[in-house]
């Protein structure tokens, strides 16, 4: 599948160069098992993944530029990673024209969603800059959060951003993580704990007092609000809910989890308990349905969010049953696909990370994690 302006549609070329769901992605898998399996093969192929996903970097739409998720951001960071793997020339000479781009970048002429914006840069940002690799890169993350800032408008009983609204004309913005108002928050959140910025305690709160105005206690879940309009608000509550990283309950629970930790939580929105429980009865679902494998749209993302040690081991069972004939069900509509977020490498990594082989979550990665699996790697 490959992704345009209008979506996913089929077609037999070689991957893009994105983290999401291109070459990056998978360079990074390989290079991650190349060290804990210790496989030299491994490292090479992932030095010429990377090497093909830079080279095919013009693919990269201009607003999608500062994302780590589908940006240049994320090949910067992949880049950096295998480089300090390797040592290699080649990659060293693709590096600074990257930081260049990323550094002069208008941050108001780009997408602001986790998935397609600047939303995704801010940790690898703060991380790369104080790791020692990306000199500017506070500062740059510091524009990005104040420019996230200046977009917030009030809405229902808090704020949110109305670009959050995943393309529907006249859309209210999404809760979710990856398009809407909890991936937008995020990085809000860890440049205040951060101390980069002015810190953006008020704004939090009231985005997650928006996004509450969409919980059901019922169902210990926010309402789904794709193709909700201003005109169909009132009927709103009785629509769907969903599951997952992308656009459930499960990636807002993961920055509710995180935003409590830093005593940035939501002081009278529902407990974090209560938002535990509810994952947890998705997830179970998921397990009973058999449901897609992926660490975007599936299982092995979903556990991220689940605090049931059972459920955790029941996945990894279902997926170690599964993977004697790679047999997951993955991809965009169960079509195999071998990239990080909805295919193979994305499963492969959540193992990885099981075991103990992976040094942060590409799918709510914390600033301290990144910069300590950069300064593992690099020379005292």
């Amino acid at each position: 599948m490959y992704e345009t302006r209008s979506g996913y549609v089929p077609s037999h070329k070689t991957l893009g160069p994105s983290v999401y769901n291109g070459t990056a992605g998978i360079a990074l898998f390989l290079a991650e098992a190349s060290q804990f399996l210790e496989s030299k093969d491994l490292l090479a192929t992932a030095k010429g993944a990377m090497l093909q996903a830079i080279a095919n970097r013009n693919q990269i739409l201009p607003e999608n530029e500062m994302s780590f998720y589908t940006g240049l951001v994320g090949l910067l960071f992949v880049a950096q990673y295998i480089h300090a793997l390797v040592r290699d020339r080649q990659i060293e000479q693709e590096i600074e024209p990257l930081i260049g781009t990323i550094l002069a970048k208008d941050v108001s002429k780009c997408a602001l969603d986790q998935i397609h914006g600047v939303a995704s840069a801010v940790p690898f940002l703060i991380a790369m800059d104080r790791a020692g690799i990306l000199v500017g890169g506070i500062h740059k993350a510091i524009s990005i959060t104040d420019y996230l800032a200046t977009r917030l408008e009030p809405a229902i009983t808090g704020h949110a951003w109305k670009e959050a609204n995943s393309g529907t004309p006249d859309g209210i913005p999404l809760s979710c993580f990856s398009h809407g108002t909890s991936g937008l928050v995020w990085p809000l959140i860890e440049a205040t704990a951060a101390g980069v910025g002015p810190g953006f305690e008020r704004e939090i709160q009231s985005v997650f007092r928006y996004e509450d105005a969409f919980w059901c206690e019922k169902e210990g879940n926010w309402y789904d609000l794709r193709g909700v309009t201003e005109r169909s608000l009132p009927s709103a509550k009785y629509g769907r809910f969903a599951g997952h990283w992308c656009h459930g309950n499960v990636g807002i629970f993961l920055v509710r989890r995180r935003a409590h930790a830093l005593g940035l939580d939501a002081r009278h929105g529902p407990s974090l308990a209560r938002m535990a429980e509810g994952v947890n009865r998705t997830v179970g679902v998921a397990i009973e349905n058999g449901e897609n494998f992926s660490i975007c749209h599936g299982l092995l993302g979903d556990i991220e969010a689940v605090e049931s040690a059972g459920a955790v081991e029941r996945v990894f069972a279902l997926s170690n049953d599964r993977a004697e004939n790679l047999a997951w069900h993955y991809g965009l509509n169960g079509k195999p696909a071998p990239d990080l977020f909805l295919g193979i490498s994305g499963i492969g990594r959540a193992h990885l990370k099981r075991l103990g082989g992976v040094g942060f979550s590409v799918l709510l990665p914390l600033p301290d994690a990144v910069q300590d699996t950069l300064s593992a790697l690099l020379p005292a």
